[in-house]
């Protein structure tokens, strides 16, 4: 009897043990199932609600109220979208008539002491203009308003876009060199939204080069994705200013707010999201590196 019970106990304890493990596992199943979809999207900074357990228990009222939660969220992001969409469109055409009508006056003017007021007028209102334009780009990128969905080589939408920006680099004096693969890289995407995000990605490196540096345009296929790179020769980012570049108006020194409005990266990353893809920014050893990837199109 001893023996059997020597027997018996270790093999009782063991399947005891067994079919905690799977009823645990069988009961946390869900509560894995919404992890995983919450952490799905965090990642991909998406909306859709979170799949709602079958149980009518508590695990289900979380879900229900996170989904609550992620309706406001949307409704809030959804009404500040259109407030910056319809306030940069309202502001457009008063400014451009602003513009035209500050040109008429240099043109008219015949007192030299007008001039340089007049002058740095313009170029506020033009500084102006290009803030309202990029605000408006930065809406539309951002609810994906007016994109399309089209195969597209991104090689050829980079040799376009490249071809129109040579003569900013040319007249800056600073070299910009293309690394292509010779296979073609299609994906599904929107053309010239690509472009934007491409020509920004180059504006922002031409405008910490030096004269005599060089700009360094790459594209290369990494497993299902294309990845494009731009490195310049630039003072790069501070250290502390990597994690923030592409928020909405960040300028990582005061100097900068000279150069630009601080959306151009922001509005390359809304752009990448649309398409479901990711942005980077690091330091490398001759200056700055920001690099996107983009899904590639499923053969």
């Amino acid at each position: 009897m001893d023996r059997v019970l020597r027997w018996i106990g270790p093999l009782a304890f063991t399947l005891t043990g067994l079919l905690g493990y799977l009823l645990v596992g069988r009961a946390l199943a869900p509560v894995r199932q919404l992890t995983l979809a919450a952490h799905t999207r965090a990642h991909t900074q998406t909306w859709e609600p979170l799949p709602l357990p079958s149980s009518q228990d508590e695990l289900r009222t979380l879900a229900e109220a996170f989904n609550a939660l992620f309706s406001a969220l949307l409704s809030a992001l959804e009404r500040e979208h259109r407030f910056t969409q319809d306030a940069a469109h309202e502001l457009r055409t008063p400014l451009t008539v602003l513009l035209g009508r500050l040109e008429q006056a240099r043109e008219e003017n015949r007192d030299p002491r007008l001039e340089p007021r007049l002058a740095q007028a313009l170029k506020a209102g033009q500084k102006l203009l290009r803030l309202v334009e990029d605000l408006l780009h930065l809406a539309r990128a951002e609810a994906g308003q007016g994109f399309r969905r089209e195969r597209l080589d991104l090689s050829a939408v980079i040799q376009e876009t490249v071809e129109d920006i040579s003569p900013l680099f040319a007249a800056r004096g600073v070299r910009l060199e293309m690394e292509l693969p010779q296979e073609l890289l299609i994906l599904w995407g929107d053309p010239i939204a690509l472009a934007m995000a491409v020509r920004n990605l180059l504006d922002n490196a031409l405008k910490f080069s030096p004269q005599g540096a060089r700009v360094t345009l790459f594209l290369q296929r990494q497993g299902g994705y294309a990845v494009l790179a731009v490195e310049d020769e630039g003072p790069g980012f501070p250290e502390e200013a990597l994690p923030y570049v592409f928020q909405r108006f960040y300028q990582a020194k005061e100097e900068h707010r000279l150069q630009g409005s601080g959306l151009g990266l922001s509005i390359v990353a809304a752009i990448v999201r649309w398409h479901g893809g990711s942005v980077s920014a690091q330091n490398t050893s001759r200056g700055a590196r920001v690099a996107i990837t983009l899904p590639l199109a499923k053969v």
